[in-house]
């Protein structure tokens, strides 16, 4: 199965593998500098392609509702497989 996920995706997927987190808390995980409209982008993508699922926050304080994404089923699996195909070809390892 080879979804051909980009680096960045990658990233995003591994960091959510841990808990569901909102976009800029993504952006702290995963510690790469990218554009917060890039990492979106990205999130939206992976949503279309049934990665990820979102769903708004209760939050009603002066910062807003968040929107927080979780991988799904799928997601992980994709994940599983691209990694297990990046660590014999590259050496590199996402936890």
């Amino acid at each position: 199965m080879s979804f051909n996920l980009t680096m960045q995706e990658m990233k995003i997927l591994s960091a959510l593998k841990t808990q569901e987190m909102y976009g800029y808390q993504i952006l702290k995980e995963i510690k790469s500098k990218i554009l917060l409209g890039s990492l979106y982008n990205s999130l939206k993508a992976m949503e279309r392609k049934g990665f990820v699922k979102s769903y708004w926050g209760d939050e009603t304080g002066q910062g807003g509702r968040r929107k927080y994404y979780k991988i799904t089923a799928l997601g992980s699996d994709v994940f599983e497989s691209t990694r297990n195909e990046l660590i014999p070809l590259f050496g590199l390892n996402f936890s």
